[in-house]
């Protein structure tokens, strides 16, 4: 027997099993193997198509003062990365709260000490701070990152800044 349609809203969306149970569904149809479950308590009609798509999923599951970080940043901001760096997420908080805990996400510390962007709704840490985040990566595609960037902005100024704002703290956040 076919699963019964999700309402017209839900179709091709993402929506925590709160909002579905909200908009008429039943625990037993979110339950239903077609519906794909991008994070615990978020479920989609589909799969997600792509990194935006898995990132808004698991921003319904996240607190609002979280921001994506590191490769999950810089894949949101279509900077160049090695064909290995997706997953998992990284999300980041400030230093004074608890470092998100969840499966398919890294949780990192130091927001307070980042420029934010938002991209497609989303709140990312900014291009020249994903640049400093992501140092250990192998020098080649850290020049290439960085050279991005500096293209993008037309100036060096925003990845020296960032390093600037990491160079006066003395507490690191990886």
């Amino acid at each position: 027997m076919d699963p019964r349609p999700l309402p017209g809203l839900l179709r091709g969306e993402a929506f925590t099993i709160l909002g579905g149970t909200v908009a008429g569904v039943s625990k037993a149809r979110m339950l239903r193997g077609d519906l794909s479950r991008p994070t615990y308590g978020v479920r989609r009609d589909g799969p997600p198509s792509d990194l935006t798509e898995l990132v808004t999923a698991t921003a319904l599951a996240l607190p609002p003062d979280v921001a994506f970080s590191h490769t999950t940043a810089a894949g949101l901001l279509a900077l160049p990365l090695p064909s290995d760096a997706g997953a998992p997420l990284h999300v980041m908080r400030t230093s004074g709260r608890t470092r998100i805990r969840r499966a398919g996400c890294v949780g990192h510390l130091g927001l307070e000490r980042r420029e934010l962007a938002i991209h497609s709704g989303l709140t990312v840490v900014s291009p020249a701070d994903t640049w400093v985040d992501l140092a250990d990566l192998p020098l080649d595609d850290l020049v290439v990152l960085g050279d991005a960037i500096a293209s993008r902005d037309r100036s060096t100024d925003s990845l020296v800044k960032a390093i600037a704002r990491r160079d006066r703290c003395p507490q690191r956040s990886r």
